[in-house]
């Protein structure tokens, strides 16, 4: 897992890179993120797997994820957490990531 930039700055947009090996075959499913803010919940986001990674996915090949979004210029500095999940077709979670950062000013 990477970010760009390191550390993310408000205002601006942040990159998460997100490499690995497929744990299982899919043709589609559900990517869901999460980020928290001091163990808040400040901003959800929901989108077709396929969308965010290259489908098929086949079990033992590599993936590559990319999600960006640019945080709000009022995005207080401090710690938070982001949760990426991956769902495939029949909705069993077979990826999931947790990443703690600091938003800079």
């Amino acid at each position: 897992v990477t970010l760009s930039p390191d550390p993310p700055h408000h205002g601006r947009t942040m990159a998460v890179n997100v490499t690995g090996i497929n744990p299982v075959s899919t043709s589609g499913g559900r990517l869901r993120v999460a980020v928290l803010y001091m163990g808040f919940k400040v901003y959800t986001y929901e989108t077709p797997l396929c969308e965010a990674v290259s489908c098929p996915l086949v079990a033992g090949s590599d993936f590559q994820l990319k999600v960006s979004q640019k945080l709000p210029a009022l995005a207080p500095p401090g710690p938070y957490e982001m949760e990426i999940s991956g769902e495939d077709t029949a909705g069993g979670v077979f990826m999931c990531v947790s990443i703690s950062f600091r938003v800079s000013m």
